[in-house]
């Protein structure tokens, strides 16, 4: 399964072997947002034991090095408060169930660059949150574990205890504000639009009529399916949803679809690392 992803994500950055279409990001969007880490409702002792190693590593400058490595420079969100936290489980055992069994389970969309993928020289999983959270693992002393989520089942995989938090590029927003305890935001992102350069679209407006791509179970379709945006959606030709941004790009590619409608982190690193 590593392999394969890897041969994917070298397809959709080379193209495969068709340069010529050039892509680009609308100024218009569809809001500004951030990312935060979600944990089971209820579970504040984990919660705030991993936020406070992450204050840690923001602080000896651990976090920084991690951020130029993938972004260049040093874009982590420092002094917010939780985007999340309400009463606590009673009792909250959180935090003795992870030191208890010595791991923590980490749930990541494993074709979500530069936050969570795999490297297609070592066929390891790599990316910012990937190293963020080797590097509070470490300084905690309890053993990472990786495990790839479909997306669109994330929340399912958090509750069965599949996995112990969900670290992968996750935005807050209301909804999920109600079913996760959430970390502190830790970096900036947006709902943008992504399109051929040469395709003629400019603005929102212009999709009506076009066929647009987003990924299921992502923050872009619900932001498609508010009622603020009904008469936008409406005028779609048609919205395909894809189990991954990976899928929507190649069909991009292809001409199967004319817009993905997406994460700005996710849709700039594609476009920045197009060969």
């Amino acid at each position: 399964m590593l392999i394969l992803a890897a041969a994917m994500l070298t397809c959709v950055l080379s193209a495969c072997g068709d340069n010529s279409q050039k892509f680009v990001i609308l100024d218009e969007n569809f809001g500004e947002e951030e990312y935060a880490i979600g944990f089971r409702k209820g579970e504040n002792a984990l919660a705030e034991k991993v936020q406070e190693i992450l204050d840690g590593l923001y602080t000896d400058g651990t976090a920084k090095n991690i951020a130029v490595k993938w972004f260049g420079s040093d874009v982590i969100l420092k002094g917010n408060d939780f985007a999340s936290k309400g009463e606590a489980n009673s009792p909250d055992d959180s935090l003795t169930y992870i030191t208890g069994k010595g791991t923590f389970v980490l749930g990541f969309d494993k074709e979500y660059p530069p936050m969570g993928f795999v490297d297609d020289k070592t066929g390891e999983y790599t990316g910012f949150d990937i190293d963020l959270a080797k590097a509070l693992c470490a300084k905690w002393g309890v053993e990472l574990k990786l495990q790839p989520v479909d997306w669109e089942t994330k929340e399912l995989e958090l509750s069965s205890k599949n996995i112990d938090c969900i670290w992968s590029g996750m935005s807050v927003r209301d909804d999920r504000k109600e079913i996760f305890t959430m970390s502190k935001p830790y970096l900036a992102n947006a709902q943008v639009i992504l399109v051929g350069k040469d395709s003629g679209i400019t603005k929102k407006a212009d999709l009506a009529g076009k066929k647009v791509g987003t990924q299921a179970g992502s923050a872009a379709l619900d932001e498609i399916n508010t009622d603020a945006n009904k008469e936008l959606k409406d005028s779609f030709a048609g919205l395909q949803e894809y189990s991954t941004f990976y899928e929507a790009y190649l069909d991009l590619q292809a001409g199967r679809i004319d817009a993905i409608i997406g994460d700005k982190t996710f849709l700039e690193y594609i476009i920045a690392n197009q060969k």
